[in-house]
C-alpha cells in the first residue's frame, strides 16, 4: 500500500484472520506493545515474556487490577466518565516527568496525532451487514463493505468519547482512547462493557453463524454443511472489513495529511490496530 505524498510507505503482510481471536489478557499485550513502540518506549524480547506473565496474573485478580489501573492512570476517577474538561486536565498531568505513565503516554500520542488527519466515520458493523455479505458469497447481490467492525462502538456512548467526537468525526486519537478504556476494563474485570454487544448481534444471525468479541472487535465464523460434511467455512474478522475496498483502514491511510511524520503514522496504525503485521518506511518523493 503506497504512502503517496505524505512521505511514508505502509506495508501489510498477510496473516490468518483467525489470529484476531485472543484470550482474556489480549488487551494488555496488544495495548502495551503498540503504544510503547509508537511513543518511543521500547522493551526487549527477554523483558516482554515476564511482563506478559505478570500481567496475566494481574488480570486474574480484580483488586490487584484496579490498583494497577489507578497507578497507571494516576487517578481514582473513571476515565470513561470524564467530561472534556476533566479529560484535558488528566492529559495535562502527563506533561511532567513525575506523572503517571498513561497520561504521559497519551499526551505524547495526542501531540503526534494533532496534525495527522486520517479521520474516518462510518456505520458500525451489524448482523444485517454480515448476513448481506454471506448472501453475496452465495450469489445474492453485492454487499456494502464500508463498516466499522472495531471496538469503537462499544465505547462511543461514554462521556469522554462523546467529548472527543467534537464535530462528530472519529479521530485516530479517539480510537486510541477507546483502546485505553478497553485495557482498563480488562484490568478492572468489567467484562460486561466488552461483551455487551455480542448477544444482540448474535440473536439476529442465521443458523451456522457464530459471533465472538475478539481483541479488535466483532469476529464472525460462518459454516455451511451438506450431508454431514462442511462445504464452506468463512472467518470474517474485523480486519477483513477494515482492509476491504473503502474500508476503515484504507480510508484512514488515504486521508493522512501531507508531510505526516513517521511517529504520527505509527500512532494512526496503533489506533486502527490491523490484524496483520505492518511496517512503516520513509521514502523520498520527487
Amino acid at each position: 500500500m503506497s504512502g503517496g505524498s505524505y512521505g511514508s510507505q505502509c506495508t501489510s503482510h498477510g496473516a490468518s484472520p483467525a489470529n484476531c481471536a485472543r484470550s482474556r489478557p489480549y488487551a494488555g499485550r496488544g495495548f502495551a506493545r503498540s503504544r510503547l513502540g509508537a511513543a518511543g518506549y521500547t522493551t526487549s524480547a527477554s523483558e516482554s515474556a515476564p511482563q506478559r506473565e505478570r500481567l496475566c496474573r494481574v488480570l486474574q485478580d480484580r483488586q490487584t487490577g484496579q490498583a494497577l489501573a489507578r497507578e497507571l492512570t494516576g487517578s481514582n476517577v473513571s476515565l470513561a466518565h470524564m467530561n472534556a474538561q476533566a479529560f484535558e486536565a488528566w492529559l495535562a498531568t502527563g506533561r511532567t516527568e513525575n506523572s503517571a505513565f498513561l497520561p504521559r503516554l497519551f499526551n505524547r500520542c495526542q501531540s503526534a496525532l494533532a496534525a495527522a488527519g486520517a479521520v474516518v466515520s462510518m456505520p458500525e458493523l451489524t448482523s444485517q451487514s454480515v448476513q448481506a455479505w454471506l448472501a453475496h458469497e452465495r450469489g445474492q447481490g453485492a454487499p456494502v463493505m464500508a463498516y466499522d467492525a472495531s471496538i469503537w462502538p462499544d465505547y462511543a456512548h461514554y462521556p469522554v468519547m462523546q467529548a472527543l467526537l467534537g464535530t462528530g468525526e472519529v479521530t485516530p486519537f479517539a480510537r486510541l482512547v477507546a483502546r485505553l478504556l478497553e485495557f482498563l476494563a480488562c484490568l478492572e474485570d468489567q467484562a460486561e462493557t466488552i461483551f455487551a454487544r455480542v448477544n444482540p448481534f448474535r440473536a439476529n444471525m442465521e443458523r451456522g453463524v457464530g459471533v465472538a468479541r475478539a481483541a479488535r472487535g466483532m469476529l464472525v465464523h460462518a459454516v455451511q454443511m451438506h450431508n454431514g460434511l462442511v462445504t464452506d467455512y468463512q472467518i470474517l474478522s474485523p480486519t477483513f472489513w477494515h482492509m476491504a475496498e473503502n474500508g476503515l483502514f484504507r480510508q484512514a491511510v488515504s486521508r493522512l495529511r501531507s508531510g505526516c511524520a513517521k511517529v504520527s503514522l505509527e500512532c494512526v496504525l496503533a489506533a486502527l490496530n490491523p490484524c496483520v503485521p505492518v511496517t512503516v518506511e520513509l521514502t523520498q518523493h520527487a
